[in-house]
């Protein structure tokens, strides 16, 4: 009884052995895709110089008018394709260009700049308000050269009326 038993418990007699079961291997995770690329801005830092040309019409006259004043900036910080900095207007061809302050923009991965904003009627008289405005728009090339359009209409205290002035400006400025 014994023998039987233990013949038994140990899978001894007629009774095939089999094989131990080959273990299942365990998939392997697909790798995961490498990330995209950062996106690579154009390098807006540095000092830039250049000029904005202003052309306006009064509304309440039809008086035509422009001027060419002479920008400097220095552009002090970026963050992908957002940037700040500080501006300088001088000279001008028919009025005098005294006006400096800050302004910030974004450019694309393509060199599109938009947003360019200096949140006062930049080349407008102390005096002057904005009544509506665009930000700047253009384009960057090769991080050294910017041209770049907006249009915004100002109202102006002039003696004892108010004048309100339909305004397009034009930057071109270069790299330093």
């Amino acid at each position: 009884l014994i023998v039987a038993l233990a013949c038994v418990l140990s899978g001894c007699g007629d009774s095939p052995t089999r094989p131990s079961p080959t273990p299942t291997p365990t998939p392997q995770p697909a790798p995961l895709p490498a990330p995209p690329p950062a996106p690579v801005f154009q390098t807006m830092i540095g000092g830039w110089s250049g000029t904005m040309t202003i052309a306006a019409v009064i509304r309440q006259t039809g008086e035509r008018g422009s001027n060419v004043c002479t920008q400097s900036w220095v552009i002090a910080n970026q963050t992908g394709g957002t940037f700040s900095g500080t501006y300088q207007s001088s000279g001008g061809t028919t009025v005098v260009c005294a006006q400096s302050g800050t302004f910030t923009g974004t450019i694309s991965t393509s060199g599109t700049l938009t947003a360019l904003d200096f949140g006062v009627a930049i080349g407008a008289a102390g005096t002057c308000t904005k009544t509506s405005s665009s930000a700047f728009a253009g384009i960057v090339t090769n991080s050294a050269a910017l041209t770049a359009q907006s249009s915004d209409v100002i109202r102006c205290p002039v003696g004892n009326v108010t004048l309100d002035g339909d305004r397009t400006l034009s930057l071109e400025m270069n790299k330093r």
